[in-house]
Formats: structure tokens, C-alpha cells, sequence
């Protein structure tokens, strides 16, 4: 794929990250707001972290389950 497929891909999982932990911390959770930011400054395509691919894939798919199982909990409205 071109580098500018992956950096396009870095900016939407940093909105999307970002995005969830703002919500998170609305809703007063204690560890998601701080997992999502962490998230977010790992996938932000202004400073760009250098990892081993190995290691981003493990973190690509970490990071796919924890959206996965947390999608529910983001979405409901905040009581």
C-alpha cells in the first residue's frame, strides 16, 4: 500500500481513539480515558512512532479488541 494510505489510516485511528477516550472520560470511567489517549499518541501521524512490525501487529490487534469490547459501553448515551 502507498504511505499515504497508512498515514490517512494513522489520522482516522487517532480521531477515533481520541474520540472514545473523550467519551470515556465524560462518562467518568477510571482506566479507558487514559488506554484510549495512550492509543492516540501511539497512532498520531505527526510524531510518528518507529516499531517493529511484529509489534505493530500486536498492538493493531489489541488495540481492534479493545475498541471491539468497549464499542457498546462508548455508544450508550451517558445517563
Amino acid at each position: 500500500m502507498p504511505y499515504g494510505y497508512y498515514t490517512l489510516l494513522r489520522l482516522v485511528a487517532t480521531i477515533v481513539f481520541a474520540w472514545a477516550a473523550y467519551v470515556a472520560y465524560q462518562k467518568k470511567h477510571s482506566a479507558l480515558p487514559y488506554m484510549f489517549g495512550l492509543l492516540a499518541l501511539l497512532f498520531n501521524p505527526i510524531i510518528v512512532v518507529h516499531l517493529d512490525k511484529t509489534l505493530w501487529a500486536v498492538i493493531d490487534f489489541a488495540a481492534g479488541i479493545l475498541l471491539l469490547a468497549t464499542s457498546r459501553y462508548i455508544r450508550q448515551p451517558t445517563v
